[in-house]
Formats: C-alpha cells, structure tokens, sequence
C-alpha cells in the first residue's frame, strides 16, 4: 500500500512540476507580449514608458493632461479642461476610428486618463490607437491655435 501510495505522490509532484513549468513560460509569454504592445502604443504617441519590473503591462493608463502639456503646453491644457470633458475625447476615439476605450477615473486614476487594456487586440491596433488619438488631440490644438489668433 505504502508503495502505490509513493508511486501516485510521485506521478502528481512530477504533474505538478510540468504544469510550474509551463504555467512560467506561458506568464513570461504574456507578459511579453503585453509589454510589446505597451511599447507600441507609448511609441505612436512619442511618450516614455516607465519601467517597472513588478508592472506585468496587462492595462495601461494615459494621462491626456500631463500628455497634451507636453506636446501643446500649459495655455492648451487650460483650454481643453475649459472646453471639453473627458469622454469627448473617448467619443471621438469611438466615433471616428471604432476604438472604444475607459475612463482611467474609474480606476483610481486622474480624472483625465484612458485605460487600455494590453490584452484582448491586435498588436497593430495600439500603435492605430496612438496615431488616432495624437490626430484627435492634434485638431484640438488645432482649434485652439485658430481662436489665438
């Protein structure tokens, strides 16, 4: 008895070990990819990554205010908090090009920023999402510009 009773602890520690094996390539998979495509979208919109080796990248958020102070300054922040709420710009992501995002407010984020999951598209479709939302973003500079005279 003693004896099928070490024969079968061994076949469920080897099964064990074969799953921690594979469960580990197939986490540091995903990572990767998800990574790949943070990458991807942080590049279309000329923004750093911060690198945290603890961040497994499986959602992102964006903060619109801290980005268009980058790439239109102060005065445009000003006049896009004026002017526009949040969700206009993610109507407008969904209205003209189908990419349908959130809110990052609604997970503990600035008010002013979209999450995106890294995990359920394309790789292709988050460089799309940053080319689309800089040409967004890039008319709204564009507006305010025409009222500066």
């Amino acid at each position: 008895w003693l004896n099928k009773t070490v024969n079968i602890l061994k076949d469920n520690q080897c099964t064990n070990d074969i799953f921690n094996i594979t469960s580990k390539r197939y986490k540091d998979k995903t990572i990767n990819i998800c990574k790949t495509r943070k990458k991807l979208l942080f590049d279309s919109l000329d923004i750093g990554i911060n690198e945290n080796e603890n961040d497994a990248s499986y959602y992102t958020q964006i903060d619109l205010l801290r980005l268009c102070k980058k790439r239109y300054g102060e005065e445009f922040v000003e006049y896009l908090k004026a002017n526009y709420k949040p969700v206009d710009i993610l109507f407008d992501l969904a209205q003209k090009s189908s990419i349908v995002l959130l809110g990052g407010g609604g997970f503990a984020g600035p008010e002013w920023s979209i999450r995106i999951s890294l995990a359920n598209l394309y790789d292709e479709a988050y460089s799309e999402i940053g080319v689309v939302l800089k040409r967004i973003l890039d008319s709204y500079a564009d507006d305010w510009k025409k009222l500066q005279g």
